[in-house]
């Protein structure tokens, strides 16, 4: 796997722009941008961050004028997104393989794999269910320590 492309899922771009005090991701994402990785995830990333922002308003932890401008720095960051009809059926066919629920994470598994990138995520269950399967590890958590000394 060539280490030049990452395939990210929506709890990077959360946790950089939503909890900017959370260096473990500020460093990944400076050594990221550092090392000229070129940032990928599917198209209806925002989507999916906008659903996430949208439970904060709801709980009361974010008011709406906050999830605006976080949304405009999520806009900014340089991710690039790819749109591919072909992610649907790959993703239903992950669902199966790997017993996920129906929902956003297949998506951006099967962009990953569709690229042969790893996909890093703070969702934990994600990467250990698909870990666990004893394939190469294409997914990578990012609340593990010693994940970030090893890119």
């Amino acid at each position: 796997m060539s280490s030049q492309i990452i395939c990210i899922d929506p709890g990077p771009v959360i946790q950089l722009t939503t909890f900017p005090r959370n260096s473990a991701i500020k460093t990944l994402w400076d050594r990221w941008e550092r090392d000229d990785r070129r940032i990928l995830a599917p198209s209806h990333l925002y989507f999916d961050v906008s659903n996430i922002l949208g439970t904060y308003i709801r709980q009361g932890v974010l008011s709406p004028q906050t999830v605006q401008s976080i949304m405009l720095a999520c806009r900014s960051l340089p991710i690039h997104l790819v749109d591919d009809s072909d992610l649907q059926e790959r993703a239903l066919r992950l669902t199966e393989r790997y017993n996920l629920p129906v929902g956003c994470d297949p998506h951006y598994l099967a962009l990953a794999e569709k690229l042969d990138k790893e996909l890093w995520t703070y969702d934990r269950r994600l990467a250990m269910v698909v870990n666990q399967v004893g394939e190469t590890p294409r997914v990578r958590w990012i609340g593990k320590k010693q994940e970030l000394s090893t890119i």
